[in-house]
């Protein structure tokens, strides 16, 4: 079995998806074994030195004239296994493994083996000059001081911080960490005889999970809470939008009021803007979380990926949102990087070989579009690079498409001195309404479109704080402008709330409603949020606004 360890680098001043799409591989390690760190690093580093002291001559589309730049290591989202060892510090089961905290853990044994836990608050933080004299005693006594080894390569870069620049990544703490450590814990049957455990409940949970029909932003449908394989991404969307309602009515009220402590904090944490209270309460409400985890759980949960939720907060106040800083976008590289080589002769050189070709093709990509270039050549271009686009739409400006034939509706009379009130012009009672469209890259269809029988896009919140159900969109021509209004049904917000706890409650994210025939029209620009929407009960529905547009799964 061999390893592959890739470095990978991304541009923080571009836009978040821009970003993504655009990882650069700086380096390959291939073997059955782990890489030194030294060793594997060195080359980097000496290139980022060089970039950060001379930096180069570039132009840009902005800058004809060339411009100097300069090049910085700022952080490094890397997982639980890959922070200690550039670091070259203990790791997370070893003796002070934190990276963040002098936590020395403890280990207690469980079933067949031990593990070690980190129960309690944090403890003192760890200091760059104080590292640096764990450094200097370790290298002097030849043994860990305080779980430092020695020294690290990455000490030399002078803007990177060898504690701060290794935040507890979100990805692998947050959604394969806690979050999958609960979501198999509730059903593991060596747990049976806890209070918290479903595993006779499952049936009834599946049923909840499995009939939620989520928008098309949340990429994996719900799939059995018995499958084990289970991505990031899935685990993500469990948390924030269906764990809260598969839960309610089948566990005990304390621990599902325990795990909202969770759900808000990360909610919170991964939005594109949040204040200064939010912030603060959710802060607390992760603090509450974690110290309530052993008294609920038991002191074997403590794990490391929970003791990491204490110092989240504190890279979330640095670097922003969790999704700014995640591994997401490299691990959807790896992704890229598993389909570069085929058989098992010479993996290295045809990563690099393949690599090197594509970033060829994106390079020279204006060649692609020029007239005289095959037809083929452009169909192999938007293969390699996953391109697809939409041919067969209506293009109402810069923001607004609209898919597949229009209906022939009547307006009822309300609807009408609706769309005349909004206009201030009168109209006729006869208009073409659309099933689907598409505006600022988000897509929307209306509760009747039958197609996707997974899928809900038809709920959003307006800039007003109305929650609306999407009938569809109708065009009205007035004299010489067309005019373009969403048409739907009016949600009731009820004064309820799914749960509360610690000043905590689920009404600060989400809602509690019910369907109602009123009608209610707006513009595509009065759109606030697309929402996730579950049926709760009787004829009431859990609405939860998507947290984000800017994430991809």
């Amino acid at each position: 079995m061999y390893n592959i360890w890739p470095i990978q680098v991304c541009i923080n001043e571009l836009p978040y998806r821009l970003r993504r799409e655009n990882i650069l591989l700086c380096g390959l390690w291939f073997y059955k074994k782990k890489p030194p760190m030294d060793l594997f690093l060195r080359p980097f580093i000496d290139e980022l030195l060089e970039l950060q002291t001379n930096g180069f001559w570039c132009a840009t589309l902005e800058h004809k004239e060339p411009i100097h730049i300069k090049v910085y290591a700022l952080l490094a989202s890397v997982d639980t296994v890959a922070r200690p060892l550039i670091q070259n510090i203990k790791q997370f089961n070893g003796i002070y493994g934190c990276s963040y905290c002098l936590h020395k853990g403890e280990q207690i044994s469980i079933r067949r083996g031990q593990i070690r836990i980190y129960s309690g608050d944090k403890k003192a933080m760890r200091r760059m000059k104080q590292h640096y004299k764990y450094v200097e005693k370790a290298i002097n006594e030849g043994r860990p001081i305080k779980g430092v080894k020695g020294p690290s390569i990455v000490m030399f870069l002078s803007t990177f911080h060898i504690i701060h620049s290794f935040p507890p990544e979100y990805m692998h703490s947050v959604l394969l960490g806690v979050t999958k450590l609960f979501g198999t814990l509730w059903f593991d049957s060596a747990n049976s005889n806890k209070d918290w455990y479903l595993g006779l409940r499952v049936s009834e949970f599946n049923n909840k999970l499995l009939a939620i029909r989520p928008p098309c932003e949340i990429t994996r449908t719900p799939q059995s809470i018995k499958n084990k394989k289970w991505k990031a991404n899935e685990w993500k969307s469990f948390l924030l939008y269906y764990s809260l309602i598969c839960l309610i009515d089948i566990m005990p009220r304390k621990y599902v009021k325990h795990w909202l402590l969770f759900v808000y904090s990360i909610y919170i944490f991964s939005k594109t803007k949040f204040t200064d209270n939010e912030f603060d309460k959710a802060e607390k409400a992760l603090h509450q979380f974690v110290l309530n985890i052993e008294l609920l759980y038991g002191k074997e949960n403590m794990k490391y990926n929970v003791h990491m939720m204490l110092h989240m907060p504190d890279y979330v106040r640095k670097y922003g949102a969790v999704w700014a800083w995640s591994a997401f976008p490299f691990e959807h590289f790896n992704g890229i990087i598993a389909k570069m080589f085929h058989g098992s002769q010479y993996v290295p050189s045809q990563i690099c070989k393949i690599y090197s070709r594509i970033r060829y093709i994106k390079k020279n990509s204006e060649i692609f579009s020029k007239p005289n270039c095959s037809k083929e050549g452009k169909k192999l271009f938007k293969n390699i690079m996953k391109e697809t686009k939409i041919i067969k739409c209506i293009r109402y400006g810069d923001d607004l498409r609209i898919f597949g034939k229009p209906a022939d509706i009547t307006l009822s009379l309300s609807q009408k001195l609706l769309v005349e009130q909004l206009l201030q012009e009168t109209i006729t009672e006869n208009v073409k309404l659309f099933y689907r469209f598409s505006y600022k890259n988000t897509f929307y269809h209306s509760y009747k479109y039958s197609r996707l029988i997974k899928r809900n896009n038809s709920t959003v919140i307006l800039h007003n704080g109305k929650l609306m159900l999407i009938s569809g969109l109708i065009l009205i021509n007035i004299l010489e402008t067309t005019h373009y209004i969403v048409l739907g049904k009016k949600f009731q917000i009820l004064d309820e709330e799914l749960c509360k706890h610690k000043g905590i409650s689920t009404k600060m994210f989400s809602f509690i409603a019910r369907e109602t025939n009123n009608d209610i029209i707006c513009f595509p620009s009065d759109f606030d949020k697309k929402c996730c929407s579950i049926f709760y009960k009787e004829d009431k529905l859990y609405i939860v606004p998507l947290v984000n547009t800017v994430e991809i799964d």
